[in-house]
């Protein structure tokens, strides 16, 4: 968080960078060291320089190569990634066994806007895996301010359970290049349940086509 840091400190990490040298805490003498500094940050350095609150001159010694992210709900596509990352890591640092996520769970992470980026996405994932009772997270495991409406052409403001849950089986299969071995596991389900579900896809589609034919043929 280059952005946070003081004047001083930014009169130091230029001295440094100009230099190489640095003097540990405590130490009478100077040390040596070639590296290279990775600088993050959410603020507007332009705009902290023209307001005398970042030097222009270590913003220009930083910026050498310029990578700017884009804020998590502009790149939603990159959130079953995410939240795969997130859940390996979070388990891990809880020695907790393996979790997924249930299809309406994730579909309310879909719909969130994510004001606090990746970072809100693992804090939130933390509670939910330490609220959890089984290994995976439920819906109610998630905080109430995901619990709002999605569009639907119902009229009622909500889209059925079962249209959530098919679209994120399938989207998930999708992004495994269609490994149901591998969507099976993300999806916290066995794999055999995974085969039932898409069967009863395949059957509704199906039946859906034949309806269409019958009225296209009535009229």
């Amino acid at each position: 968080e280059i952005g946070d840091v003081s004047a001083e400190f930014q009169s130091k990490l230029l001295r440094f960078l100009e230099s190489g040298e640095f003097r540990p805490v405590g130490s009478t003498y100077c040390r040596r060291s070639d590296l290279r500094i990775i600088a993050a940050t959410n603020r507007n350095l332009k705009k902290m320089i023209a307001e005398g609150k970042f030097r222009e001159d270590l913003y220009y010694r930083l910026n050498v190569f310029h990578i700017e992210l884009q804020p998590l709900r502009d790149r939603i596509e990159d959130l079953p990634v995410l939240v795969d990352y997130s859940l390996k890591k979070i388990t891990h640092n809880l020695n907790r066994s393996s979790f997924g996520i249930h299809p309406e769970a994730f579909e309310l992470l879909r719909q969130y806007d994510w004001p606090g980026n990746v970072r809100e996405l693992e804090n939130m994932l933390e509670r939910a895996v330490i609220l959890a009772s089984n290994r995976q997270i439920m819906p109610d495991d998630l905080p109430i301010d995901l619990h709002r409406k999605t569009p639907d052409s119902g009229g009622n403001g909500y889209q059925a359970l079962a249209d959530l849950e098919r679209e994120h089986i399938l989207r998930v299969l999708e992004e495994n290049g269609g490994n149901k071995t591998r969507a099976a596991r993300y999806l916290g389900i066995a794999k055999k349940t995974l085969y039932s579900k898409l069967h009863q896809y395949e059957r509704k589609i199906n039946s859906d086509l034949n309806n269409t034919k019958k009225t296209f043929e009535s009229s």
